[in-house]
């Protein structure tokens, strides 16, 4: 799939094979700002099983990921299991870690160059949708705290999950018009 903001990179694609058709990005772009507008984490109280993801042992993540891998068709995220655990922002990526380990993480990654990517929002068990806003809560303080207010924050939407979930904390927050395609056979 490829995704372009400009009409004549998506004719040309066109040209070259690709099936192309308006839409919305998947990607969300707000400032680090726009996160203390969030009325959904207003008054939540986080619970002790969320933590940074620095509080995790390297073992209890890989575990984390391999798990997620066997459960969960990757898609895009194929690669997920092999980035090591410091590609990740120790502090503001976070988990659901108990006795048992990690059922649910928060993953985001600052680039140096005043953007953070969230690559993965993620539970394992029957429960962790519950998990996901605490995560969002948590990831979100600490970004306030972490970053400068300028900082540009991509949320990645790839599935109808996470589309919803956006959608409901960003108040309906649309992506950018882009021409969105896939090479045809």
């Amino acid at each position: 799939m490829v995704e372009t903001p400009d009409q004549k990179i998506a004719d040309l694609l066109v040209d070259y094979g690709f099936d192309m058709e308006a839409g919305e990005s998947n990607d969300l772009y707000i400032n680090v700002k726009d996160l203390k507008d969030i009325t959904a984490f207003k008054d939540m109280k986080i619970p002790d099983l969320i933590r940074p993801l620095s509080y995790a042992s390297p073992i209890e993540f890989r575990f984390f990921l391999q798990e997620y891998g066997e459960r969960v068709d990757e898609g895009p995220l194929f690669d997920i299991k092999s980035l090591p655990m410091d590609w990740y922002d120790p502090d503001v990526s976070c988990i659901c870690i108990d006795d048992e380990g990690i059922d649910a993480a928060f993953l985001v990654r600052f680039d140096g160059n005043d953007t953070v990517i969230a690559e993965l929002l993620a539970g394992l068990g029957d429960d962790s949708s519950k998990k996901l806003p605490y995560l969002l809560a948590y990831a979100a303080t600490n970004a306030l705290y972490t970053y400068t207010q300028k900082t540009k924050i991509i949320i990645r939407r790839r599935n109808k999950s996470i589309m919803k979930l956006a959608d409901k904390i960003l108040n309906g927050k649309k992506g950018e018009k882009v021409y969105r395609g896939i090479l045809m056979e």
